[in-house]
């Protein structure tokens, strides 16, 4: 991270529009979300890297989402976030390993979309980010605490799941604003990338949830971030922190931290889209309509109808098939288009049992989607579900 006056480029460029959708191709979309951390690193060495390629083929997965930057480190050649786990690869493979990865992939018909965790710094307090800004440019509840579980445990703990990780917050500028270098670098340095993957676009998840900020004396509900308080307080004329708190005041702040989630993938869209016209945009999304909308401020029906993201993949991940499928027919009606709609699986539930995870994939290919993506690599290596993945006849 190199803190600094924000650059003309990227700030011109995040004004920028969506672009179209790429026509969809004819053949079913069947996507592998591949980790950065893990059992398989593929990026450990010649054969890893081999090993995962020729799995895909064997298995159908003709898009892999590999991750390339997760707690502000990354795994790609990047001026702005601690690059130490690129470096490394570098040494083992000789090679830059994101570059290295694409070449072999694309020539085995095979897609490379880079998978961004962009709102979460996973536990590294050590971030770069974190360095340069302080806490103040992490989200907080109601209560003013992070997302990150207090050891030891509070009060409040007994009611209250906290998602455990450090979460910035969207509304504080500094913070998009390393998005949007994020994402502009990824383009522009790495040209023949196919897509953009954005995930922990989002809110922190709590449970309970409550729907909506209304709710917040029996729940959790973040965006309470220095900056992003001031800014809308400045705004609004309103105090999210108030004592008099009323729906209308709710529904006022609600809407603006889904507008601030919003403005943030516009921008880095944008500047992605502005190095490279056509790249495709696409955002892992919280599958239950209510829940992305009203706690993790995912407004993906607006980012689908404005052309932010070209496509959503619903994290619809339960071996509770009816759920699955459940959600995934209200997304595909609120979507219209099918094509603007994967269905993300979570085969890591579902290790020890594959008929479950064959009969989701079968669900899913009667959707009608624009196809799948399994969650994911390691889990799918496991010997259960690899033998259903490699079967050349696919799910029984």
């Amino acid at each position: 991270m190199r803190p600094g006056r924000p650059s003309a480029l990227l700030l011109a460029i995040a004004l920028s529009c969506g672009a179209p959708t790429r026509p969809a191709s004819a053949e079913p979309f069947k996507g592998l979300w591949i980790s950065c951390v893990g059992e398989k690193d593929i990026f450990s060495g010649p054969d890893a890297l081999t090993d995962a390629i020729s799995f895909a083929k064997r298995g159908g997965f003709n898009a892999l989402f590999v991750q390339v930057y997760r707690g502000d480190k990354a795994w790609f050649d990047s001026d702005h976030a601690d690059a130490a786990p690129f470096r490394r690869n570098r040494s083992r493979l000789g090679a830059d390993p994101l570059q290295l990865l694409i070449d072999r992939a694309q020539a085995a018909g095979i897609q490379v979309h880079a998978w961004v965790n962009a709102l979460t710094l996973s536990k590294n307090q050590e971030a770069p980010l974190l360095q340069a800004f302080g806490g103040a440019i992490l989200t907080k509840d109601q209560h003013g605490r992070g997302a990150l579980k207090s050891r030891p445990a509070e009060p409040l703990d007994a009611y209250y799941d906290r998602e455990d990780q450090l979460f910035l917050e969207p509304g504080d500028p500094r913070v998009r604003e390393h998005i949007v270098r994020i994402a502009g670098e990824l383009a522009a340095k790495y040209p023949a990338l196919d897509g953009i993957h954005f995930d922990y676009i989002r809110y922190p998840a709590a449970i309970p949830y409550i729907p909506g900020s209304r709710f917040n004396p029996v729940g959790l509900s973040y965006g309470y971030g220095e900056r992003n308080v001031r800014r809308f307080r400045e705004t609004s004329g309103i105090d999210p922190r108030g004592v008099d708190w009323k729906v209308r005041d709710s529904l006022v702040w609600d809407d603006w931290k889904r507008q601030q989630v919003t403005e943030l993938l516009r921008a880095a869209a944008g500047a992605a889209r502005t190095q490279r016209p056509g790249l495709q945009i696409s955002c892992a999304v919280i599958a239950p309509m209510d829940r992305a909308y009203s706690t993790a401020c995912q407004d993906w029906a607006r980012w689908l109808s404005e052309g932010l993201a070209d496509f959503v993949v619903l994290m619809s991940y339960s071996p509770d098939s009816r759920f699955v499928a459940l959600t995934a027919k209200a997304a595909l009606g609120v979507a219209g288009d099918p094509q603007k709609v994967a269905i993300g699986l979570g085969a890591h539930l579902m290790i020890k049992e594959p008929n479950i995870l064959a009969a989701q994939l079968r669900d899913a290919a009667a959707l009608k989607a624009r196809g799948v993506v399994v969650f994911d690599y390691n889990a799918v290596s496991e010997p259960g579900l690899r033998a259903l993945v490699e079967s050349p006849s696919g799910p029984p």
